[in-house]
């Protein structure tokens, strides 16, 4: 008699269970299949039915079969976990509307969320990137460059200057480094990539890329304000193609298509 089918869980995908229940209806069938072997030898007294060799295979199977159900319960408690911290960080970055202060109204408070920031040693003594009013979108970056180097940018010329600070973003959000206005508008001195952006699992040195778009050479010093970073919630896109998109009344039209004139009436003047 050839010995009872028993599918091995190492031949397929482990993704393809994808719960508990899953796991334990493996197990409850393995189990019951040896069961059922055991008994077959119990009531075969003359242990005719399967030969010795038999006997081994078969508990060979078994027990591969056990190490493969030990690797897929591994394997998902591993992924379980992961999946409780990426929940609790999710959670715990969900924006919370800020208690208001004496004077204010609950409509006056700003929304916040916690950002783990760790400073470069020589950064130590710089302030950390702050709101300069209550109403501020941007908190400004300071320059972390030697106090005896400060660097000059010609007209165009642009320089990578560091800000001496680290972030960790919680899970869903981005922070976006832009210039700050002033500077644009009495130097013009803007961010090459403007608005730069950091993705939540970077955690590298926060860097600015500065371009000098003015006619006039501009210094640099340690601990010029010199750039503004927004935090903001993140969507991630699921592709879904299709084989044509829908009508519009804009179609293609693009880059100026709509012209520069004032409108009236919904057409160009």
């Amino acid at each position: 008699m050839n010995l009872p089918a028993l599918p091995s869980i190492s031949s397929a995908e482990p993704r393809v269970w994808t719960n508990w229940g899953e796991v334990s209806f493996k197990m409850r069938s393995m189990l019951a299949l040896v069961k059922g072997f055991n008994q077959t030898l119990l009531e075969d007294k003359n242990e005719a039915l399967y030969s010795h060799e038999q006997r081994r295979e078969f508990y060979s199977i078994i027990d591969q079969n056990m190490n493969d159900l030990n690797h897929l319960i591994d394997e998902l408690t591993t992924e379980w976990w992961l999946n409780e911290q990426a929940h609790k960080a999710q959670a715990n970055a969900i924006p919370r509307i800020a208690e208001p202060k004496e004077g204010e109204s609950s409509q006056e408070t700003m929304n916040s969320v916690s950002v783990r920031i760790q400073r470069e040693t020589d950064a130590l003594d710089l302030p950390l990137p702050a709101y300069a009013t209550a109403g501020a979108a941007g908190m400004d970056l300071h320059a972390a460059i030697p106090d005896d180097e400060a660097i000059t940018l010609k007209p165009g010329e642009r320089r990578l200057i560091s800000t001496g600070i680290r972030i960790a973003l919680p899970r869903g959000y981005e922070a976006q480094v832009r210039p700050r206005s002033g500077l644009a508008v009495k130097h013009g001195i803007g961010l090459v990539n403007a608005p730069g952006t950091i993705d939540e699992d970077y955690r590298g040195v926060v860097y600015v890329c500065l371009i000098n778009h003015g006619d006039s050479p501009f210094t640099i010093r340690r601990g010029d304000r010199i750039a503004q970073m927004v935090i903001a919630p993140v969507t991630q896109a699921e592709w879904h193609e299709v084989e044509a998109l829908d009508e519009t009344n804009r179609g293609a039209g693009g880059f100026g298509s709509t012209g520069v004139e004032a409108k009236e009436n919904g057409k160009n003047s």
